[in-house]
């Protein structure tokens, strides 16, 4: 998917009965195996690239309940939250993901964006920090960390969710 400034763009066309298709068939796969977190996953990735947020959210919210260690589920699933508005429950289900993975430099800057977000500067301040220290050159949080700042001096509004967040002021 490719960030427009009114938001996500969907797939359409052949794309979308393609990811419908696939959809229909992973449903099958959760009536007989409802645990199975990386079906639930696709689905709501499937629903996302749909643009159909709310079903999204259903997907990966029961992918996140049966999946206990690994940390791309809360990443995605928290990325869907701040896309939708969801800041206080991005902040959540990313401190989740950064416990699994607290040495991986784009998890703790997806928590960082969170925190932002969130309106908990001190912490996205301590986040992308902590990120930026394990890898410096990585532009979207150096990024992220000029857009923090820009923030907390004035310069920029506070983002209400991702696609504020990604827009220029």
């Amino acid at each position: 998917m490719k960030f427009t400034p009114t938001g996500f763009s969907q797939v359409s066309g052949q794309a979308a009965a393609i990811v419908q298709t696939a959809i229909r068939a992973l449903e099958e796969v959760v009536a007989s195996y409802p645990d199975h977190w990386q079906s639930h996953l696709m689905i709501g990735k499937g629903w996302q690239a749909l643009g159909n947020e709310q079903a999204a959210y259903e997907a990966m919210n029961k992918s996140f309940e049966h999946c206990e260690d690994n940390e791309s589920v809360p990443r995605e699933f928290a990325g869907l939250c701040l896309q939708m508005g969801r800041a206080y429950e991005a902040v959540k289900i990313g401190e989740r993901a950064a416990s699994l993975r607290p040495d991986n430099h784009e998890t703790l800057g997806n928590l960082a964006c969170a925190y932002l977000v969130s309106g908990h500067f001190v912490e996205a301040k301590k986040t992308i920090d902590a990120a930026l220290k394990l890898n410096p050159s990585d532009s979207i949080n150096r990024n992220l960390a000029r857009i923090l700042d820009d923030v907390t001096t004035g310069r920029r509004p506070q983002p209400q969710n991702l696609i504020e967040l990604m827009m220029e002021p």
